[in-house]
């Protein structure tokens, strides 16, 4: 099942054509939002920067900057929510924990939003902390998906796992540590 439907038709619009999902991610066991701007062209999967949200992109200025892209239908962007603050980012849990909670969310982009997107192998996109998700997904599944940007990405994990990332369920990817790459 998609988002959403692309229909053709003869009317003109200058709008550029942007969808709103929310719905429950059995993956995360809660809701989750997507925003989907255009109707055809190579998938972008956005990840927002550290701890932000799906709407980032919109709201820096990038999906503007990059409307004539959009609009003329050369690309398309999925952007996605994050879970930064359950995983990376929850400081009060244990770092098996949070790398546990990093693969749920894994789990959630290859299970319920790939096979959804539009238009084949999306290149994953993020900047800072976005990048490392970008980074990750593209590494640990490159069937699944067909390259990656990454900006300014902070890549060494360590900063979020401490010294216990080399104990825990994790091990080289990119960077220092992250999670097992699968075999």
């Amino acid at each position: 099942m998609r988002w959403f439907t692309i229909t053709v038709s003869t009317i003109t619009t200058t709008e550029m054509q942007r969808d709103y999902i929310k719905e429950y991610s059995p993956s995360l066991g809660r809701d989750m939002e997507v925003l989907h701007f255009g109707h055809s062209g190579r998938p972008l999967l956005v990840f927002p920067t550290s701890m932000g949200r799906f709407y980032q992109w919109e709201d820096f200025g990038v999906v503007g900057a990059i409307s004539d892209y959009i609009e003329s239908g050369r690309v398309q962007l999925v952007c996605v929510d994050s879970v930064d603050g359950e995983s990376w980012y929850a400081r009060d849990k244990h770092p098996a924990d949070r790398v546990r909670r990093h693969l749920q969310y894994e789990a959630y982009l290859l299970g319920e939003i790939l096979p959804r997107m539009p238009g084949g192998a999306p290149v994953t996109c993020g900047a800072s902390f976005g990048a490392l998700h970008a980074v990750l997904l593209a590494a640990r599944h490159p069937t699944r998906v067909g390259g990656f940007i990454a900006l300014s990405g902070a890549y060494d994990t360590s900063k979020w796992l401490g010294s216990s990332c080399l104990d825990s369920p994790t091990r080289r990817t990119s960077g220092r540590c992250g999670p097992r790459t699968p075999r």
